[in-house]
């Protein structure tokens, strides 16, 4: 399927990363990126501030222990604040 590949800068703070998007010439639409932890096709994404995942905003929720939010794509295995492991 012919497609457009757009270079996109994402910049937080004092860092920034680049990332591809396609237009999709049939649908007229951009493709959604997935979500880099849980891989889903959702149309909202958060930015983490760390390494700039794009993650669902139910991906980076609050940990169940200290309640702060936290991107599960740079730490899979436990909050980084109170080192609660999640799963």
């Amino acid at each position: 399927m012919p497609v457009q590949r757009f270079d996109l800068i994402i910049k937080r703070r004092k860092a920034r990363r680049q990332l591809q998007l396609d237009w999709n010439l049939v649908l007229r639409k951009l493709d959604t990126p997935p979500c880099e932890h849980t891989f889903t096709q959702e149309a909202a994404r958060v930015v983490c501030d760390e390494r700039l995942h794009l993650v669902s905003p139910a991906a980076h929720g609050p940990c169940a222990n200290c309640q702060k939010p936290y991107c599960p794509a740079c730490h899979p295995r436990k909050c980084p604040k109170c080192d609660n492991t999640t799963g």
